[in-house]
């Protein structure tokens, strides 16, 4: 049986709304553990710090997992290194699995401590804990075999990310204003409570002063009384201690004015703090009905994004299917076609002549044949794009594009058929260091400026970068396979 820790109205969102390629086996045990990893997936990129602090959270409760399956219940709640020191001294899990769960928990407090965390070291944890879900689901889940499906890397953020990224960044501002204000509200209202509960008491306590008063007033009329009646007959040995006594209740008296002099500014105050309340309050419900609105404008626009990221995804699978369209044929080839065709046609009419005039050439009369005619010679290959040279990966072939982006790295020189480098469709020209260098001396001003918006030319063989996974490109090593076709 599983530990008993709640599942918040939260968590079922989150697990409804993301679903997760590389943990939704895990939803059988627990659903928070399917939403922190996916949180986790999601953020992986765009925020690694929050990212990892969704793996430690995601160790944190498969730990608590673990202790609740071996009826360890003590252990829920408690620390996660505490949690970890007891299965590994009971050897519920073995140094292996312990090493992964010390990772993610170290990677966390970093991030929450010192502010820590980078996206390669957020993607290296979400392996480890892809790893520890699947551990945990082979040890108590139903299927000892369980073969899961290889670890899906999450896709790198797009410019519809950042969009997205931007808005669920206010909208976080949004809730945190919120909790900001409802702590606020909750403290005024414990303020309130605080003093109702005050007032209540000096309520009390001038019930009782009110009573004391009555009584107090009615033996100072009596005994003033009696002291008339003996002044009116004769000197009393007494008056000393009436007229303590008389003091004594004066005193009271003032007692009693001052408890009710506070009492009403009490009230005043608790008047003001209510009108306070009533005024928050007000102020809470319009945050809250703006922050509905921008919510659901958010799951509207995240909605419309995704329709249009499959929708773009369905075009490109669509265009890798779709077979390599050959290239249309250069202008030089319908000229070359009739420059043969006339000198084929002058050619034939100088045999035609020949032949009825009865004479030959010069060497026809030494007995030679006439010379061979000359083959044209062999035309340059054809020239494609961008899009038909990331095609023919491994072939050698001329590619005219035009340069949108340039950079400089590690002294080498990248030309971008695209914008972004990292857009899927882009091309990338690779000049080597030593053509690099030829260039700077040959151009001013940067380099890599230079070459955006012209076109070029380039001869050689097309690879990927990195090998057999990374974007085509073709590696110029010298300059003569670079050409400049015009500063357009």
């Amino acid at each position: 049986m599983g530990p008993t820790r709640p599942v918040s109205f939260q968590a079922k969102a989150a697990e409804a709304l993301l679903n997760s390629p590389n943990f939704g086996f895990l939803a059988d045990h627990h659903p928070l553990l399917v939403c922190y990893a996916a949180l986790a997936e999601r953020y992986v990129f765009d925020d690694p710090n929050t990212a990892l602090i969704k793996l430690r959270q995601f160790g944190e409760l498969l730990a608590e997992q673990v202790a609740a399956y071996h009826g360890l219940s003590s252990l829920i709640g408690a620390n996660l290194a505490t949690i970890l020191d007891h299965l590994g001294k009971l050897r519920i899990v073995d140094r292996r699995t312990l090493d992964l769960f010390h990772g993610l928990r170290k990677a966390g407090n970093d991030a929450v401590h010192e502010h820590r965390g980078s996206a390669s070291e957020a993607l290296d944890q979400l392996r480890k804990a892809y790893d520890l879900g699947v551990w945990f689901h082979r040890s108590f889940g139903k299927d000892a075999t369980f073969k899961p499906a290889a670890f899906h890397r999450p896709p790198a953020p797009t410019l519809e990310g950042r969009e997205s990224k931007q808005e669920v960044d206010r909208l976080r501002q949004l809730e945190r204003d919120l909790e900001e204000q409802r702590r606020e509200y909750q403290r005024l209202e414990q303020e309130l409570r605080n003093r109702e509960v005050r007032i209540a008491d000096l309520e009390s306590k001038q019930k009782q002063l009110e009573l004391e008063r009555q009584e107090l007033t009615r033996l100072r009329d009596q005994m003033m009384s009696e002291r008339h009646y003996q002044a009116s007959n004769e000197a009393n040995p007494q008056d000393a201690i009436k007229r303590d006594i008389e003091d004594k209740l004066e005193g009271k008296f003032k007692e009693l004015e001052d408890n009710h002099r506070r009492l009403e500014e009490d009230r005043q105050q608790l008047a003001r703090y209510r009108e306070q309340l009533v005024a928050f309050q007000q102020q809470v419900a319009k945050h809250n009905a703006q922050l509905q609105v921008e919510l659901q404008a958010h799951t509207e626009r995240l909605r419309q994004l995704e329709q249009e990221n499959k929708k773009l995804q369905g075009d490109l699978e669509k265009t890798k299917q779709l077979p390599p369209e050959d290239p249309p044929p250069p202008p030089w080839r319908k000229w070359a076609f009739w420059a043969a065709a006339c000198l084929l046609l002058t050619l034939l009419v100088g045999v035609v002549a020949w032949r009825l005039s009865g004479d030959s050439s010069p060497n026809s009369e030494n007995g030679k044949p006439p010379p061979p005619l000359q083959t044209p010679p062999k035309q340059p290959p054809s020239v494609i794009g961008p899009i038909q040279a990331a095609k023919k990966v491994g072939e050698s072939c001329t590619v005219e594009m035009r340069v949108l982006s340039a950079r400089e790295v590690k002294g080498m020189l990248l030309l971008n058929s695209e914008k972004s480098y990292t857009k899927p469709t882009n091309f990338t020209i690779a000049v080597s260091g030593r053509v690099t260098e030829k260039l700077r001396k040959a151009r001013q001003g940067p380099l890599a400026a230079s070459f955006v918006g012209k076109r070029i030319r380039v001869t050689g063989t097309v690879t990927r970068y990195p090998p057999e996974t990374g974007r085509p490109e073709i590696k110029v090593n010298e300059l003569e396979q670079l050409q400049e076709i015009d500063s357009r």
